[in-house]
C-alpha cells in the first residue's frame, strides 16, 4: 500500500474510477495465482501488452538465474508480483521512455520526497498486488 500512496506527491489517493466485478468458477486461489504468474499477460492481455510496450517477457519469462522480478507471498492470500527490480528507467512500467511528459508531477514528487526518492518512485512504479479477497493494486 505504501508504494501506491507514494505515487501521490500529497500522500493521498482518491479512488473514483469505479470498480470491476469478476465472477469465476474457481476456488479462492485463482486470484492470487493469476496476479503472480506474470507469464499470462502477453497472451491473455495481448492487446494491452502491445499498447504499453510491455516488457513482461524480459521481466518474467527468462531463465531462473536471470530473473529480476519477484513473486511475493505476503500470507493469507495477499500476493505481489514485484516488477520494480526489472525496471531500469523511469516510467518504464507505464510504457514510456521517461517522465518528461509529466514535468509538474515530477516537480511535486521531488518537493514531497526529495530528488533521489522521487526518481526512485518514478523508476519502481506502483505495486502489482492483491490484498485478498477483493483489492487489486
Amino acid at each position: 500500500l505504501d508504494r501506491a500512496v507514494e505515487m501521490s506527491p500529497s500522500g493521498d489517493l482518491r479512488l473514483t474510477a469505479g470498480w470491476v466485478k469478476h465472477k469465476f468458477g474457481a476456488n479462492w486461489k485463482m486470484l492470487p495465482e493469476n496476479d503472480t504468474d506474470g507469464y499470462h499477460v502477453n497472451y491473455v492481455h495481448a492487446s494491452f501488452a502491445k499498447v504499453i510496450r510491455s516488457h513482461y517477457d524480459e521481466s518474467t519469462m527468462v531463465a531462473e538465474e536471470d530473473l529480476k522480478s519477484q513473486t511475493i507471498d505476503w500470507g493469507n492470500g495477499h500476493t505481489e508480483l514485484n516488477l520494480a527490480p526489472s525496471y531500469t528507467d523511469e516510467c518504464q512500467w507505464l510504457g514510456l521512455p521517461d517522465a518528461s511528459r509529466f514535468p509538474d508531477y515530477v516537480k511535486q514528487l521531488e518537493e514531497a520526497y526529495g530528488h533521489e526518492r522521487a526518481h526512485e518512485i518514478l523508476r519502481a512504479g506502483p505495486p502489482h498486488t492483491v490484498i485478498f479477497p477483493n483489492l487489486f493494486l
